[in-house]
Protein backbone atom coordinates (compact mmCIF):
# COMPACT_ATOMS: atom_id res chain seq x y z
CA UNK A 1 0.00 0.00 0.00
CA UNK A 2 2.70 2.47 0.82
CA UNK A 3 4.48 1.98 -2.17
CA UNK A 4 1.29 2.10 -4.45
CA UNK A 5 0.43 5.20 -2.22
CA UNK A 6 3.74 7.25 -3.44
CA UNK A 7 3.30 6.43 -7.15
CA UNK A 8 -0.42 7.92 -6.47
CA UNK A 9 1.44 10.65 -5.44
CA UNK A 10 4.51 10.98 -8.17
CA UNK A 11 1.58 10.67 -11.14
CA UNK A 12 -0.52 13.40 -9.46
CA UNK A 13 2.66 16.08 -8.62
CA UNK A 14 3.96 15.48 -12.36
CA UNK A 15 0.62 16.04 -14.05
CA UNK A 16 0.87 18.99 -11.51
CA UNK A 17 3.71 20.12 -13.23
CA UNK A 18 2.66 19.15 -17.07
CA UNK A 19 5.05 16.52 -17.15
CA UNK A 20 4.92 13.29 -19.09
CA UNK A 21 3.29 9.63 -17.17
CA UNK A 22 6.44 8.00 -17.56
CA UNK A 23 9.74 8.64 -18.68
CA UNK A 24 11.59 12.08 -18.44
CA UNK A 25 13.27 12.00 -15.20
CA UNK A 26 12.43 15.14 -12.94
CA UNK A 27 13.12 16.14 -9.77
CA UNK A 28 9.51 17.30 -8.66
CA UNK A 29 9.93 14.02 -7.06
CA UNK A 30 13.94 13.24 -5.39
CA UNK A 31 13.71 9.39 -6.26
CA UNK A 32 16.91 7.10 -5.59
CA UNK A 33 16.84 7.15 -9.84
CA UNK A 34 16.22 10.54 -10.21
CA UNK A 35 19.44 11.66 -7.54
CA UNK A 36 21.81 8.65 -8.85
CA UNK A 37 20.83 10.27 -12.61
CA UNK A 38 21.80 14.06 -11.82
CA UNK A 39 24.91 12.94 -9.28
CA UNK A 40 26.87 12.75 -12.90
CA UNK A 41 25.70 16.45 -13.66
CA UNK A 42 26.91 17.37 -10.04
CA UNK A 43 30.33 15.47 -10.60
CA UNK A 44 30.17 17.38 -14.05
CA UNK A 45 29.92 20.43 -12.82
CA UNK A 46 33.75 21.09 -11.74
CA UNK A 47 34.21 21.50 -15.00
CA UNK A 48 31.64 23.99 -15.59
CA UNK A 49 33.04 27.18 -14.17
CA UNK A 50 32.74 29.91 -16.86
CA UNK A 51 31.71 27.01 -19.33
CA UNK A 52 29.09 27.10 -22.13
CA UNK A 53 27.53 24.01 -21.57
CA UNK A 54 25.44 21.94 -23.70
CA UNK A 55 23.56 18.81 -22.97
CA UNK A 56 21.82 16.36 -25.29
CA UNK A 57 18.81 14.87 -24.12
CA UNK A 58 18.09 17.14 -21.31
CA UNK A 59 15.03 15.74 -20.50
CA UNK A 60 13.56 18.72 -18.49
CA UNK A 61 16.30 20.51 -17.72
CA UNK A 62 16.67 18.93 -14.11
CA UNK A 63 20.18 17.79 -14.81
CA UNK A 64 21.60 21.32 -15.86
CA UNK A 65 19.94 22.91 -13.44
CA UNK A 66 21.76 20.50 -10.62
CA UNK A 67 24.84 21.88 -12.55
CA UNK A 68 24.21 25.71 -12.49
CA UNK A 69 23.77 25.41 -8.69
CA UNK A 70 27.18 23.32 -8.28
CA UNK A 71 29.68 25.04 -10.67
CA UNK A 72 29.14 28.57 -12.36
CA UNK A 73 28.48 27.93 -15.76
CA UNK A 74 28.64 30.65 -18.83
CA UNK A 75 25.53 29.13 -20.55
CA UNK A 76 23.56 26.54 -20.33
CA UNK A 77 21.33 25.12 -23.26
CA UNK A 78 19.56 21.45 -24.03
CA UNK A 79 18.31 19.60 -26.92
CA UNK A 80 15.34 17.94 -25.92
CA UNK A 81 12.61 15.77 -28.24
CA UNK A 82 9.79 15.58 -25.75
CA UNK A 83 7.54 18.87 -26.32
CA UNK A 84 6.05 18.74 -22.68
CA UNK A 85 9.83 18.21 -21.13
CA UNK A 86 10.95 21.17 -22.93
CA UNK A 87 8.04 23.18 -21.70
CA UNK A 88 8.35 22.19 -18.09
CA UNK A 89 12.21 22.92 -18.27
CA UNK A 90 11.56 26.08 -19.28
CA UNK A 91 8.98 26.79 -16.92
CA UNK A 92 10.62 25.71 -13.98
CA UNK A 93 14.07 27.00 -14.58
CA UNK A 94 14.24 29.29 -17.55
CA UNK A 95 16.72 27.51 -19.50
CA UNK A 96 17.11 27.53 -22.92
CA UNK A 97 15.64 24.11 -23.75
CA UNK A 98 15.50 23.40 -27.57
CA UNK A 99 13.06 20.99 -29.29
CA UNK A 100 14.59 18.39 -31.55
CA UNK A 101 14.75 15.10 -33.00
CA UNK A 102 17.59 13.59 -30.95
CA UNK A 103 18.44 11.59 -34.13
CA UNK A 104 18.81 14.56 -36.10
CA UNK A 105 20.44 17.39 -34.15
CA UNK A 106 20.81 20.82 -35.74
CA UNK A 107 24.24 21.40 -37.94
CA UNK A 108 24.73 24.94 -37.39
CA UNK A 109 24.91 25.05 -33.74
CA UNK A 110 27.77 27.18 -31.66
CA UNK A 111 30.33 24.68 -30.18
CA UNK A 112 30.68 24.11 -26.27
CA UNK A 113 32.54 23.72 -23.74
CA UNK A 114 31.53 21.44 -21.49
CA UNK A 115 29.09 18.30 -23.33
CA UNK A 116 26.66 15.77 -21.89
CA UNK A 117 24.37 13.19 -22.63
CA UNK A 118 23.49 11.71 -19.35
CA UNK A 119 21.69 8.26 -20.03
CA UNK A 120 20.70 9.09 -23.73
CA UNK A 121 22.85 7.66 -26.30
CA UNK A 122 21.09 4.13 -26.11
CA UNK A 123 17.76 5.52 -26.53
CA UNK A 124 18.82 7.21 -29.89
CA UNK A 125 18.43 5.07 -32.98
CA UNK A 126 22.04 6.11 -34.47
CA UNK A 127 24.14 6.62 -32.06
CA UNK A 128 27.29 6.91 -33.82
CA UNK A 129 26.42 10.26 -35.86
CA UNK A 130 25.44 11.67 -31.98
CA UNK A 131 28.40 11.02 -31.05
CA UNK A 132 30.23 12.58 -33.97
CA UNK A 133 27.72 16.14 -33.57
CA UNK A 134 28.87 16.30 -30.57
CA UNK A 135 32.91 15.88 -31.20
CA UNK A 136 32.20 18.23 -34.17
CA UNK A 137 30.62 20.92 -31.54
CA UNK A 138 33.06 21.18 -29.38
CA UNK A 139 35.39 24.41 -27.96
CA UNK A 140 39.33 23.94 -28.27
CA UNK A 141 40.14 22.44 -24.85
CA UNK A 142 36.69 21.16 -24.54
CA UNK A 143 35.41 18.34 -21.97
CA UNK A 144 32.65 15.69 -23.14
CA UNK A 145 30.62 13.55 -20.63
CA UNK A 146 28.92 10.28 -21.60
CA UNK A 147 27.01 7.46 -19.61
CA UNK A 148 26.06 4.38 -20.61
CA UNK A 149 24.12 1.72 -19.32
CA UNK A 150 26.32 -0.91 -17.58
CA UNK A 151 26.00 -3.91 -20.28
CA UNK A 152 28.74 -6.27 -19.28
CA UNK A 153 27.72 -10.04 -20.26
CA UNK A 154 24.55 -11.54 -22.17
CA UNK A 155 22.31 -11.35 -19.00
CA UNK A 156 22.82 -7.70 -18.71
CA UNK A 157 22.14 -7.30 -22.96
CA UNK A 158 19.12 -9.02 -23.15
CA UNK A 159 17.50 -7.01 -19.77
CA UNK A 160 18.23 -3.98 -21.97
CA UNK A 161 17.13 -5.46 -24.86
CA UNK A 162 13.74 -5.82 -23.18
CA UNK A 163 13.52 -2.08 -22.73
CA UNK A 164 11.50 -0.24 -25.47
CA UNK A 165 13.11 2.73 -25.08
CA UNK A 166 16.62 1.58 -25.56
CA UNK A 167 17.35 1.43 -29.73
CA UNK A 168 21.04 0.89 -29.61
CA UNK A 169 22.27 -2.07 -28.23
CA UNK A 170 26.40 -2.41 -26.95
CA UNK A 171 28.30 -4.04 -24.65
CA UNK A 172 29.89 -0.85 -22.41
CA UNK A 173 33.62 -1.89 -24.06
CA UNK A 174 31.82 -1.12 -28.00
CA UNK A 175 30.69 2.45 -26.21
CA UNK A 176 34.88 2.94 -24.87
CA UNK A 177 35.73 1.78 -28.90
CA UNK A 178 33.06 4.42 -30.48
CA UNK A 179 34.38 7.30 -28.15
CA UNK A 180 38.04 6.64 -28.59
CA UNK A 181 37.50 6.90 -32.20
CA UNK A 182 37.00 10.55 -31.91
CA UNK A 183 38.44 11.81 -28.39
CA UNK A 184 42.29 11.95 -27.93
CA UNK A 185 41.96 11.19 -24.34
CA UNK A 186 39.40 8.95 -22.75
CA UNK A 187 38.68 8.35 -18.94
CA UNK A 188 36.52 5.67 -17.67
CA UNK A 189 34.52 5.49 -14.54
CA UNK A 190 32.52 3.27 -12.65
CA UNK A 191 29.38 5.06 -11.20
CA UNK A 192 28.35 3.49 -7.74
CA UNK A 193 26.13 4.09 -4.76
CA UNK A 194 26.52 6.21 -1.84
CA UNK A 195 28.53 3.76 0.57
CA UNK A 196 26.04 1.28 2.09
CA UNK A 197 23.38 2.44 0.05
CA UNK A 198 20.54 0.09 -0.91
CA UNK A 199 18.97 1.87 -3.75
CA UNK A 200 15.62 0.91 -4.96
CA UNK A 201 15.75 2.49 -8.75
CA UNK A 202 11.72 1.73 -9.26
CA UNK A 203 10.69 2.98 -5.87
CA UNK A 204 8.88 6.49 -6.29
CA UNK A 205 9.19 7.64 -2.82
CA UNK A 206 11.44 10.52 -2.12
CA UNK A 207 15.68 9.22 -1.88
CA UNK A 208 17.50 9.85 1.26
CA UNK A 209 20.48 10.14 -0.35
CA UNK A 210 22.33 13.50 -2.19
CA UNK A 211 23.33 13.44 -5.33
CA UNK A 212 27.14 14.65 -4.33
CA UNK A 213 26.82 11.09 -1.95
CA UNK A 214 27.38 9.22 -5.54
CA UNK A 215 30.72 7.94 -6.25
CA UNK A 216 32.83 7.78 -9.20
CA UNK A 217 35.92 5.32 -9.55
CA UNK A 218 37.95 5.71 -12.42
CA UNK A 219 38.66 1.84 -13.58
CA UNK A 220 40.91 0.78 -16.59
CA UNK A 221 39.95 -0.44 -20.18
CA UNK A 222 41.01 -4.35 -18.56
CA UNK A 223 37.78 -3.70 -15.78
CA UNK A 224 34.99 -2.47 -17.91
CA UNK A 225 34.06 -6.55 -17.71
CA UNK A 226 33.40 -6.64 -14.67
CA UNK A 227 30.00 -6.02 -12.61
CA UNK A 228 29.94 -1.88 -13.86
CA UNK A 229 27.37 -0.51 -10.88
CA UNK A 230 24.88 1.93 -11.86
CA UNK A 231 26.50 2.96 -15.21
CA UNK A 232 29.84 3.73 -16.67
CA UNK A 233 30.38 7.20 -17.14
CA UNK A 234 33.27 8.30 -19.86
CA UNK A 235 35.32 11.96 -19.71
CA UNK A 236 36.64 12.70 -22.79
CA UNK A 237 39.08 15.32 -23.95
CA UNK A 238 40.88 16.29 -27.13
CA UNK A 239 43.95 15.61 -25.56
CA UNK A 240 44.98 20.07 -25.77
Amino acid sequence: MRRFLFRLRAVVVRLRHGLPLRGGLSGVIRTDQYVSHVSIHCAAARFADGAHVLEVGARGGDGLAELAQNGQPASLRGYESDLRLVAAGRRRFGLDLRLTSLDALPAADAPADLLLAVNIVQQIEDADATLDWMATHRRPGARVVVSVPPIVDETTMAIHRAVPRCRTHRFVWEWEAALRQRFERLAIFRHLPPEGAALDLSSAEPSRWAPEEFRFEEISPAELDELAGLSIVFLAEDGS
